[in-house]
C-alpha cells in the first residue's frame, strides 16, 4: 500500500534557492558550491583538461565522477565511480574531461 505524499509540507521546508557559484579556496578549477554546512562541503568541479586540487590536513576529499572520465592522480574515474583521498595528501592533478563532485568536511 503506498504511503501518502506530503507535498505541501515538503515545499514549506525545501530550500529552493539556486546554488552559490564561486571558486573553492583549494581548487583552481571552475566549480559550483552546491552544499555547505557545519558538517561538510560539496562542490561540482568541471575538469576540461588538467587542474590541481590540494587535499590539506583539515579534511579528506571524496571524489565522485558525475560524467566523463577523470584521471585523479593514478586513478581513472568513469561516471559513477568514486575515490577517497585522505587528509594531508597534498597536491593532486586532475586531468581528462568530465565533472566531479568533491566533498569534504
Amino acid at each position: 500500500q503506498p504511503r501518502p505524499l506530503h507535498i505541501e509540507k515538503a515545499m514549506k521546508v525545501a530550500d529552493r534557492k539556486p546554488p552559490v557559484r564561486g571558486v573553492v579556496h583549494n581548487v583552481d578549477a571552475p566549480c559550483a558550491r552546491i552544499a555547505e554546512c557545519e558538517y561538510f562541503t560539496a562542490d561540482v568541479v568541471n575538469v576540461p583538461q588538467s587542474k590541481k586540487i590540494v587535499v590539506g590536513e583539515e579534511s579528506f576529499a571524496a571524489l565522485l565522477c558525475l560524467e566523463g572520465n577523470v584521471q585523479a592522480g593514478e586513478l581513472t574515474l568513469a561516471a559513477g565511480e568514486c575515490a577517497f583521498v585522505p587528509a594531508g595528501w597534498g597536491e593532486m592533478l586532475l586531468s581528462g574531461c568530465g565533472k566531479l563532485l568533491v566533498s569534504g568536511v
